[in-house]
């Protein structure tokens, strides 16, 4: 996974991820807020962006591709849900319960 440091996103990035699913429903102030804080990074097929039992933390919006999201609910086996694509937001229950990932996102595309 290929972090790009210090490289602001473009307008049209921007755009399309406030377009989109729960960030477009927040005040213009707090969009803008998320989005001046967001660190591009690129996935090659196959990889994740964050892992099962990984530690709390982390916000991620899908810019563009395609991702699997696997679920964990308790002790069940790991199960593939909806296919994520742009304007995804992810990583929030975590963020938000302080308990570790029950979920893996994983590059399609």
């Amino acid at each position: 996974m290929g972090a790009s440091k210090n490289i602001s996103l473009t307008q049209a990035v921007r755009r399309r991820l406030a377009g989109r699913g729960w960030l477009f429903r927040q005040p213009e102030a707090f969009r803008a807020l998320i989005l001046d804080n967001c660190l591009p990074i690129t996935l090659e097929p196959g990889e994740s962006a964050i892992h099962l039992g990984d530690e709390p933390g982390g916000l991620y919006g899908l810019i563009e591709g395609w991702l699997d999201v696997l679920i964990s609910p308790g002790a069940l086996e790991p199960m593939l849900v909806p296919v994520a694509t742009t304007g995804w937001w992810f990583g929030d229950s975590a963020l938000l319960t302080q308990s570790p990932k029950r979920g893996a996102h994983v590059a399609r595309t």
